[in-house]
């Protein structure tokens, strides 16, 4: 079987990545590794780039998700920008 080797550079390209994010996915988030080392140069099978793309979740930062119990058992959702008061009613949009 001919597999797909690529550099770390060809990688990025193959990934529509800059170099400097494949080095961090590497080194510092290190959810993606070399299928193997030659000569000094990571080397990528088309196989573990594919599944780093399945995996990889979508750029900025990740929403919050949280719930604030106030003091008379009302609870706060908060999602991102805004929320929703749960009242015993009620409900009413906050922005926060």
């Amino acid at each position: 079987m001919l597999y797909s080797i690529y550099s770390t550079a060809t990688a990025a390209v193959r990934l529509g990545l800059s170099v400097a994010t494949v080095k961090y996915h590497l080194y510092v988030a290190k959810d993606l590794e070399p299928d193997s080392v030659f000569a000094g140069r990571l080397q990528f099978t088309e196989e573990t780039l594919v599944k780093f793309l399945a995996h990889k979740r979508g750029p900025g930062r990740p929403r919050k998700n949280n719930v604030i119990t106030m003091r008379n058992g009302s609870t706060i959702t908060t999602v991102g920008q805004g929320g929703t008061f749960k009242g015993s009613d009620h409900d009413i949009l906050i922005d926060l």
